[in-house]
């Protein structure tokens, strides 16, 4: 979609950029819909302006990545199911079907929520055969053209080593309730004390909520919006225990039945005729901007929470000093390195190291042993994640086997470079005018 995109209108960072930005922007009608189709056109509209501010939103709809997309196509996927179910024609389940084919290949973990919406299908529509059958055809096709696109596009990464995910770490209950929850309405540009307060208060929201909703006997609401939360994240956890991936980008599909979760207390406290539950609604609403404008802020004028490295003054860097036949080593695992190292004809070649926490140290030192033989010079870029089961191997190895002849610091990431200990006779510029025996 991207590769499309960029020879339709260009691979400036504007233009890819804009793609993400332009189909995230989708979810704001859309998510209005979701909720009018549940039966509150007011609170569509109060999710609607929490979904157009929330920083996790934002944040990734500034990515040339497919998380932004993914959010709005399932937002759309999920609202067209609703009203196929309703209308219950061939027509509308088409358009389902095509719009959950579309999110599934976008974002695999969309299958997460076709599931959790199929569950609420078969419940709800228990005694509708018609409708649950028509929803498994239409939840095969999508989920039959992700896995046909898997097979034929990322098998490669599976068998080329064993793809192990890019998140260190595994399922962590209390994780998904202090980081998780808070990271998915306010972004991830809040201290750490800060966040360890906001999911006790967002918990006790969220309940309130719940409650309310129960009360006034909106069962179909509630299992909707729990069954799109509990399910993607319960999954998401099992599957953290094979695959490193537990990380709240993974089910950002999340975000939306939260937000409308939290929509629908403010509609019902806002329009209850009794002045006190008035002003709460109000102050949560408020407060709730406040803080999503807060986030943002730190965002956009907080260094320490940027979302990458200065890329092109590095790349500029690299480019001035490295010569054709030498390896650029990123030890960053940052994509956005290799977009603006690679914007001139004559560049050296570059490569992450290691590209996943899982990657075996037998095989990060036969790969680092081969490349000393293949190239001039090897470059390492940046540090290792701590946290990584192998951290610290490519340094030491280089540190080891290596002679770093260059140390320096390029927007406060550390560049080296390395060479051999044997120097070769072509690097020899100046005939030899004095020996002092064997020393020199």
């Amino acid at each position: 979609r991207s590769r499309l995109w960029g020879q339709l209108f260009g691979l400036t960072e504007f233009a890819m950029r804009m793609l993400p930005a332009l189909i995230n922007t989708l979810g704001i009608p859309a998510i209005y819909a979701l909720a009018n189709r549940l039966g509150y056109p007011r609170t569509g509209l109060i999710a609607a302006l929490l979904f157009a501010l929330n920083p996790y939103e934002i944040w990734h709809a500034q990515d040339v990545r497919n998380y932004a997309l993914w959010a709005a196509l399932s937002l759309i996927a999920l609202w067209l199911g609703l009203h196929a179910a309703h209308k219950n024609r061939p027509f509308n389940w088409f358009l389902y079907a095509i719009a959950a084919a579309l999110a599934a290949n976008i974002f695999y973990t969309e299958l997460l929520t076709l599931s959790a919406f199929g569950i609420f299908i078969f419940i709800m529509y228990r005694h509708k055969q018609q409708i649950q059958r028509r929803w498994f055809i239409a939840a095969t096709f999508a989920a039959g053209l992700s896995i046909l696109s898997f097979l034929l596009l990322q098998t490669g990464l599976f068998v080329r080593g064993g793809y192990a995910g890019n998140v260190p770490g595994i399922m962590n209950v209390s994780q998904i309730l202090t980081e998780f929850f808070p990271t998915f309405i306010f972004g991830s540009t809040f201290p750490q004390n800060l966040t360890s307060a906001l999911w006790i208060i967002l918990g006790i929201a969220c309940l309130v909520a719940v409650l309310t909703l129960w009360r006034h006997h909106q069962y179909k609401v509630l299992l909707f919006i729990g069954l799109l939360i509990l399910i993607p994240t319960a999954s998401l956890s099992l599957i953290s225990t094979r695959i490193n991936i537990f990380d709240p980008r993974y089910t950002l599909s999340v975000v939306p039945p939260l937000i409308i979760l939290i929509a629908s207390l403010i509609d019902r406290l806002t329009k209850n005729r009794n002045l006190f539950y008035q002003i709460v609604g109000a102050t949560i609403l408020i407060s709730w901007l406040s803080m999503s404008a807060h986030s943002l802020f730190g965002y956009y004028t907080n260094p320490e929470y940027r979302k990458s490295e200065d890329w092109p003054t590095i790349t500029r860097y690299l480019h001035t000093y490295t010569q054709p036949d030498d390896l650029v080593i990123q030890s960053t695992a940052d994509a956005a390195f290799g977009y603006y190292f690679h914007t001139t004809s004559s560049i050296p070649l570059d490569i992450s190291l290691p590209a996943n926490p899982s990657q075996p140290n037998a095989e990060l030192t036969e790969l680092l042993q081969s490349y000393r033989q293949q190239y001039h010079a090897l470059w390492r870029i940046g540090q290792t994640f701590a946290d990584w089961p192998n951290a610290g191997i490519v340094e030491n190895w280089l540190a080891t086997n290596m002679q770093q002849v260059l140390d320096v610091q390029v927007d406060r990431i550390p560049i080296r470079q390395y060479r051999a200990w044997e120097v070769e006779k072509s690097e020899i510029t100046h005939q030899n005018i004095v020996d002092v025996g064997d020393i020199a």
